[in-house]
């Protein structure tokens, strides 16, 4: 019995130290870090904004590749949610979006394993230039008696460190790709060109028209340069709209002329600003992965096309019959 008074009494002192500890023990925290980025706020963006995308850069991620994930709502939205189930590194809980603005981003994350506990957290982009310094910030509240383990874990240092990795992460990830240019087999080339101008005629079309159209009117544009005194150069096809459900086109056969060229009977285009650009050789019918390749280049980079799509066919059938040293130089506008 006196061991059994002597065990009683250590076990309610343990206690006693334990709740007066947690009485003094701080339940608040507060942890935030930032890191310097190569790349452009409106890149990094959906990788703050999209609980999938966050996912792909999250330190917590890597550390059960078993862990159950599921996803509500409209991912990028207020009120979407994530929830996971792992092992004891990862526990489980649930993410919810809950305001986005274009620079900021801001989340609750609830703990249901190792312990409960909610948190409020942020992700932040400050643009410099060509960089953005994405700041990742977090705070919360730890119950009574759970805040006792913060006398003996520094939970800014903890966190921090994971905050650091996962920011890391994003950076190699985003940087990696904002510089990348080979896709497809094909390199992509972003630049800035001059305003250009053309002469033509522009019409809607089915796709199975569009090669008669460009072999009627090409010549036909070709002899009214001509007959302007001006120097006649490649053919070029300016396509505004290229739908896949009608399989129709609005474009244009256009040749390009000097700027203030004005020609009787056709009319003018002129582009400018910022075009990728790609060189594609072969048949005109296999081009798919050329435009592919700047499609995935926009998608890297949350950049959007523009309209009209030029192609300039700079050696093309009637020059050339073999098809394999056909060359089309394929220019997308970025939408500014």
């Amino acid at each position: 019995m006196k061991a059994l008074r002597v065990t009683l009494v250590v076990v309610a002192s343990l206690l006693i130290l334990i709740l007066a500890a947690a009485v003094i023990a701080p339940k608040d925290y507060e942890v935030t870090r930032s890191l310097s980025i190569e790349a452009a706020a409106p890149v990094l963006y959906p990788y703050i904004s999209q609980l999938k995308k966050m996912d792909s850069w999250s330190p917590w991620s890597v550390l059960d590749s078993n862990q159950v994930k599921t996803y509500e709502g409209t991912d990028g939205t207020p009120g979407a949610i994530t929830r996971w189930s792992g092992n004891d590194d990862v526990g489980s809980g649930w993410q919810e979006l809950k305001s986005l603005t274009p620079n900021r981003v801001d989340y609750d994350v609830h703990f249901l394993q190792p312990f409960e506990s909610s948190s409020n957290a942020f992700l932040t982009l400050q643009p410099e230039g060509k960089r953005t310094t994405v700041t990742w910030g977090f705070t919360g509240k730890m119950p009574m008696p759970w805040n006792v383990m913060g006398i003996f874990m520094n939970m800014e240092k903890a966190v921090g460190a994971d905050f650091e990795k996962g920011l890391g992460l994003l950076k190699a990830m985003v940087e990696a790709k904002s510089t990348k240019t080979l896709y497809e087999g094909y390199e992509v080339s972003d630049a800035e060109l001059p305003l250009t101008t053309f002469v033509g005629v522009r019409k809607q079309l089915s796709w199975d028209q569009v090669d008669p159209f460009m072999k009627k009117e090409i010549p036909r544009i070709t002899a009214l340069i001509a007959k302007a005194g001006l120097k006649t150069g490649v053919s070029n096809g300016l396509y505004f709209v290229w739908d896949e459900a009608t399989k129709t086109t609005d474009m244009a056969a256009v040749m390009e002329v000097p700027a203030g060229t004005k020609i009787p009977g056709l009319e003018i285009f002129e582009l400018k600003g910022r075009f990728l650009e790609v060189n594609y050789k072969g048949t005109y019918d296999k081009s798919f992965g050329a435009y592919q390749a700047m499609d995935d280049y926009l998608a890297d980079r949350n950049l959007h096309q523009g309209a009209p799509v030029r192609e300039e066919y700079v050696v093309n059938p009637d020059q050339e019959p073999d098809s394999t040293k056909w060359l089309m130089r394929i220019f997308m506008p970025v939408a500014e």
